[in-house]
């Protein structure tokens, strides 16, 4: 528009594109919406500064479904280059339907540079514009010489061990056989296959095409005839509750054979999973070799009833 010396972009979002808006608060949502999808977007810049004024979101038929300005810019970080400058203000409002009646929730967010010269959120406000109920969040920047960071490396330590975890399962073979000892863990990295008709490879969805359940390490116990295998491991199938087979053939030192099974649910909320499971063992009366070794497979059997949703589990059963 050469006149208000502005200029319209357009853009197609990327595959699944979703906004996030408003104030979200632990276990619960107050006054925030999630996961609206779009798949075009308006972006409105001011030719002069070249800085963003607003922002259309539209889905699939056309409807507007989010709509967001940005005003109150300031300049860059104190002691940095001058730059397109930074929003203060970012403000939303995404239509919204109740109980056959529009009520859009309206967003106000503020921000402001730390010490540090970090554009970071300061203040965010939402409501329900006619409902009226809303909620509000505040950050505060703590100096970083007089906070204990102890919690803070102990929770990014156990993220790199979550991370390795789940690359560990990720690229794990279908069943596994090794050679193993009595009363030790050893790491035994094995996924479990998916029954017919399970696989979530069919799933739309491209995370829940990456699900794994699978196991991580595995320890002999028992003695004699009373032998077991222990199994951990983990799942990634979020806000999912599996049923499984684990199944394991263990070869004692002495060439004995014994197998046992075991069937166990799997469930998952909002992180990677651990579980554990211990398959009894039964002499076969048949021999193998001198080594002591342990096979073991796991399949994923099916997807249960449970539900999850809104911080609790529920199941659905029906009456005759």
């Amino acid at each position: 528009d050469a006149a208000s010396g502005q200029d319209i972009l357009g853009l197609e979002a990327v595959e699944d594109a979703r906004l996030f808006t408003g104030t979200m608060l632990y276990f619960t949502s107050n006054a925030y919406m999630h996961d609206v999808r779009y798949t075009r977007s308006e972006l409105t810049i001011d030719r002069a500064t070249d800085r963003l004024i607003e922002e259309r979101d539209y889905d699939g038929s056309g409807r507007l479904v989010g709509h967001y300005w940005f005003d109150a810019y300031t300049v860059s970080p104190p002691g940095s280059e001058p730059g397109r400058g930074f929003p203060l203000r970012i403000r939303a409002l995404i239509p919204y339907e109740r109980d056959q009646g529009e009520d859009a929730i309206e967003m106000e967010a503020r921000f402001a540079f730390t010490g540090a010269g970090v554009w970071l959120l300061d203040r965010v406000q939402s409501r329900f514009r006619r409902e009226g109920s809303g909620s509000t969040g505040t950050v505060t920047s703590l100096p970083t010489g007089s906070v204990d960071n102890t919690a803070l490396r102990e929770l990014e330590e156990l993220a790199r061990r979550t991370e390795a975890a789940v690359q560990a399962v990720n690229q794990a073979p279908i069943g596994v056989r090794k050679q193993i000892t009595s009363g030790g863990w050893l790491d035994f990295p094995l996924q479990a296959a998916w029954a017919e008709g399970v696989s979530p490879a069919g799933e739309k969805d491209e995370e829940a095409a990456r699900v794994r359940v699978g196991v991580l390490r595995a320890r002999l116990g028992g003695a004699n005839d009373d032998k077991t295998v222990t199994l951990e491991g983990l799942s990634t199938a979020l806000w999912k509750e599996y049923e499984t087979r684990w199944e394991a053939t263990v070869t004692d030192p002495g060439g004995e054979r014994f197998r046992g099974a075991a069937t166990v649910k799997i469930r998952a909320e909002a992180t990677p999973a651990p579980f554990s499971v211990t398959i009894p063992l039964k002499a076969v009366g048949s021999r193998g070799s001198d080594l002591c070794t342990v096979e073991v497979s796991g399949r994923v059997e099916r997807l249960t009833a449970a539900y999850h949703g809104h911080g609790v589990w529920m199941r659905f059963r029906t009456e005759h």
